[in-house]
């Protein structure tokens, strides 16, 4: 019988251990290094966030302060009795211009920090048109007092108006100075302040490296950043985030962190300003990039390690195993010779070969005594069962009767003569074989068909259903023709009438099914019984005399052949017929 051949190649026991234990380490070190990193990050990240939350609002609180003090400085020139003198617009020119520069002085003194940053401070009366200027940038109006300059400090009159930056390195601050009784105007103050001013605030609180920073006033215009290139532009916060609150958003590149100063004061227009500071993300996580890169180096590291242990101790399992498999080949080989070493590290190898040993020994045994015997034993058996089945003739004496009738014209006769020589010839051709085709199988119910042909005339009809791919298959020498000689015999032969007997052979995967089956007068319960209960080679109740000898002795062959689950089945209704299928494995010639 063929056997399939497996279209995969399983496994063997080391790459499979060594599979499951790397995959094992792998699976523990991501569990353990690989995956707790994304969390590592983003708490970094957080924790980062939350400590550019908190340096920006000590900015926003340090730049506040500095702004108050510098309107406080201002408010104080102002209100400067040598100021007051020079709005009453009563002294000669020259002596206002002196105590001009000589108030702002006392107030911004050049070696101070305000001083430094004070760029220019202009004057513009009302009453005369006077002009005073103070430091090296100057505004030169033609008409102060129809300029943005005074519109815009017309909205707050009694604080200092950031307006604008000049596109130059300053940015101006208005302010109007009053009659504090008829709150009659009296002049216009238009400070120049340096880019720098703001700048340097926002750098003295600032403790990491940003990309960007920047403050806004309340239209969205930046007058702090520290590229210049943007002073003067407009930045537009994301609209769903409530004024006055301190937040942050995020990208995919960059952290923005913002706080408006009306979260440290109340003074206009300071509360309505907003710092905001942008991080660079691959300059915020660097530190912890390389600290990530240093735990995917430990985890390659000890994967290599652990799949370099697991090889080895893989290769000290399997070895004894695979040596256990080696002579398990040269046993199926046929080499009863071969013996595995019992002195092992492993004390479950070790019972395995001496099993294995004691098993090769006693198979050894098994065939140069018993089954070799018990092969003998089953030879005999099926000669004595085919000699049972297929009795001699004289095959010389009935060519000689073939001939004689031939010689009388007796064609009938001689056609039976001849049906029946060849199958005598059959018979003692296969006397010792046990295996012939179906081919062989049918031509011979060809041959005994005619004969009762001969003897029946009409009343009996053979039919026979068989593939012809299915003629070259092997079976036990025959096997089919006494099933259909049991249905002509005692099914039809004592029926009322014509009667049919059919043979149809088929294919079921890897096995030959024929069902032999005739319109009858079936079997007695009692003999079906009987017939059912045969097993091959065992004696039943059946007497050897009976008609029912060649069925045990066909049931007996198939067993004795093919084993205990193959051989055949019958089916009878009294009156209404006999069906027999016979199951044998399908093996090609």
């Amino acid at each position: 019988m063929k056997t399939k051949k497996k279209l995969h190649r399983p496994f063997s026991l080391k790459q499979y251990m060594i599979l499951v234990l790397s995959s094992l380490i792998i699976i523990t070190t991501l569990i353990l290094l690989i995956f707790p990193t994304k969390l590592y990050e983003e708490l970094y990240y957080q924790q980062t966030e939350n400590y550019c939350k908190n340096m920006i609002i000590q900015t926003c609180t340090g730049i506040s302060d500095a702004l108050d003090n510098f309107d406080n400085e201002i408010d104080q020139m102002s209100d400067d009795r040598a100021m007051r003198e020079i709005l009453s617009n009563r002294s000669d020119r020259q002596k206002q211009i002196y105590d001009y520069q000589k108030m702002v002085a006392q107030y911004f003194p050049p070696q101070s920090m305000d001083g430094y940053y004070l760029k220019g401070l202009d004057l513009y009366l009302k009453d005369g048109g006077t002009h005073l200027q103070y430091g090296l940038v100057s505004t030169q109006l033609d008409s102060p007092f129809d300029s943005d300059y005074f519109r815009e400090a017309l909205v707050a009159p009694h604080s200092a108006n950031w307006v604008n930056y000049d596109g130059e390195d300053s940015i101006r601050i208005s302010r109007v100075l009053y009659d504090y009784d008829s709150y009659e105007i009296l002049g216009l103050l238009i400070i120049s302040l340096s880019t720098e001013y703001l700048l340097d605030k926002f750098s003295t609180y600032n403790t990491i490296e940003v990309e960007h920073l920047y403050m806004i006033n309340q239209a969205g215009v930046i007058l702090c950043s520290n590229d210049n290139g943007l002073l003067g532009d407009t930045y537009a916060l994301p609209k769903n985030d409530t004024a006055g609150k301190l937040g942050a958003f995020q990208d995919s590149n960059k952290l923005t962190v913002y706080c408006q100063l009306g979260e440290v004061t109340f003074t206009y227009p300071y509360q309505k300003w907003t710092a905001v500071i942008e991080v660079n993300k691959d300059i915020l996580l660097r530190d912890f990039r390389m600290i990530q890169q240093l735990f995917y180096l430990i985890a390659l590291l000890i994967i290599a390690f652990g799949i370099i242990v697991i090889i080895r101790f893989t290769r000290s399992v399997t070895k004894p195993i695979e040596a256990v498999v080696s002579g398990m080949k040269q046993v199926q080989e046929g080499d009863l010779s071969v013996s595995l070493p019992e002195a092992t590290s492993i004390r479950e190898i070790s019972f395995v070969n001496h099993g294995f040993n004691d098993m090769v020994s006693h198979l050894d045994n098994l065939i140069n005594t018993i089954y070799k015997s018990e092969l003998l034993q089953k030879e005999t058996q099926l000669r004595l069962l085919q000699s049972q089945i297929n009795p001699h003739f004289l095959f010389n004496t009935m060519q000689l009767i073939s001939w004689k009738a031939n010689e009388y014209e007796a064609y009938p006769i001689c056609d039976m003569v001849q049906s029946l020589c060849y199958m005598l010839e059959t018979n003692l051709s296969y006397r010792y074989e046990n295996i012939f085709t179906l081919r062989e199988e049918l031509e011979y119910i060809h041959h005994y068909a005619n004969i009762v042909h001969y003897k029946y005339l009409d009343k009996i009809q053979i039919e026979l259903h068989v593939p012809e791919e299915l003629l070259n298959c092997r079976l036990p020498v025959l096997i089919f023709q006494p099933f259909l000689e049991n249905s002509i015999a005692h099914g039809l032969e004592p029926k009322n009438g014509p009667g049919r007997v059919s043979l149809t052979v088929l294919r079921e995967n890897d096995n030959l099914i024929a069902v032999i089956e005739d319109n009858g007068v079936g079997i007695r319960k009692e003999i079906l019984q009987l017939l059912k209960d045969t097993k091959g080679g065992r004696e039943n109740n059946i007497s050897k005399s009976s008609h029912h000898i060649a069925l045990q002795n066909i049931q007996s062959r198939i067993k004795l052949l093919y084993g205990d689950s193959y051989g055949y089945t019958i089916d009878s209704r009294l009156y209404q017929g006999t069906k027999v299928t016979v199951t044998i494995p399908y093996q090609i010639s």
